[in-house]
């Protein structure tokens, strides 16, 4: 049921985001203008599992909302906000590929290449950096052209604002844990800020459009806090034990990046100082080879690392199931069946 549910709202977003989107990126400006348009049409629509504007769509309607088409509109600023950080994200972490294909950056080198455009590298990165930007501007249009109240609007417009804040500054956490040793508590932080904040404000938005008891508002909240948190945690895993094909990056990239995610960082902890040294000199790797990422996932599997990194997205889980239990009665029941199985749906993902 779960799947069919997720994806019966997945594909009202991705109709609703594909209509917003050739409204707003049909100009002719210029012919890079033409191009940047495509390109940022083709990179909204080519994939992603759109579960922030589906959970907030889902919570809405479970707590009593009416206006889904209106939320839908609300939910598309989540996305859209989300994909903004996708493409600047691409350029920070040098990555060429994105779900699969060329990232944005990458696309647009290669059309500049075949138009023999002088240093095409540094042109196409500084149109990813307006795209990125471009589309954060572009959030907050959909969130105008829904029927909500202009009070309601407003709450929405600082929510995004404030969660825009915490991405940035778990963003800067993850760069800086890429060149020291982080800790556990800070890998916390850095998942709180770069992905669970997503999930717990538009869990807010949600609750607040639909008029949900304050009681509600905050524990659903929290239980969305939890399950992204646990999204990242399985994220990480995958980076490295994914299969390439199945997650849309190469699983060299976390590794050749020195991503301190728990399963380094609980490596480090208890690694012996050969298996120390080994790390050392793989992670961050530009030109890790696959024979290094074996070694790697070896040390991660021998020390404990992996089995600790699993049961530590499970305890997020267990949290969110604990907290959802405290609402029942209080949300529509179909609605708190899909989200008593979407933790478990959330961890045992391969993509």
């Amino acid at each position: 049921m779960i799947k069919y549910k997720l994806f019966k709202y997945q594909n009202l977003v991705n109709i609703e985001m594909k209509n917003f989107l050739k409204r707003n990126l049909s100009d002719k400006y210029s012919p890079w203008n033409e191009k940047f348009n495509q390109e940022l049409f083709t990179f909204m629509m080519q994939g992603g599992k759109r579960l922030r504007p589906v959970l907030s769509t889902i919570i809405y309607e479970g707590t009593g909302g009416k206006d889904i088409l209106s939320m839908i509109k609300i939910s598309l600023a989540a996305e859209i906000l989300h994909n903004s950080t996708l493409i600047h994200d691409d350029l920070i972490d040098n990555s060429d590929i994105r779900r699969g294909k060329d990232a944005f950056h990458t696309r647009f080198e290669k059309w500049l290449l075949g138009k023999n455009v002088a240093d095409a590298k540094s042109e196409a990165e500084a149109m990813a950096i307006l795209g990125g930007d471009f589309l954060i501007f572009l959030s907050f249009k959909t969130i105008l052209e829904s029927n909500f109240s202009d009070i309601k609007k407003l709450y929405v417009i600082n929510t995004i604002r404030d969660v825009s804040e915490m991405v940035i500054k778990g963003q800067i956490l993850d760069t800086e844990l890429s060149i020291r040793n982080g800790t556990e508590d800070e890998y916390i932080k850095l998942i709180e800020g770069k992905t669970a904040s997503a999930f717990e404000s538009v869990t807010k938005v949600a609750t607040y459009l639909s008029d949900a008891e304050n009681n509600v508002s905050e524990v659903l909240s929290k239980y969305a806090k939890s399950i992204g948190c646990a999204f990242q945690i399985q994220d990480d895993i995958l980076g490295i034990f994914g299969k390439q094909k199945e997650i849309g990056k190469p699983i060299t990239s976390d590794l050749a990046e020195g991503k301190k995610t728990i399963l380094i960082i609980k490596a480090y902890e208890l690694a012996n100082s050969h298996q120390k040294r080994i790390l050392d000199r793989i992670l961050g790797n530009k030109n890790i080879s696959q024979k290094e990422v074996e070694i790697v996932k070896d040390i991660l599997r021998s020390t404990g690392a992996l089995e600790y990194s699993t049961d530590f997205a499970k305890r997020f889980i267990y949290d969110s199931l604990d907290l959802l239990k405290d609402v029942k009665g209080q949300i529509k029941n179909d609605t708190y069946k899909i989200l008593d199985k979407l933790p478990q749906y959330m961890v045992k993902r391969n993509y």
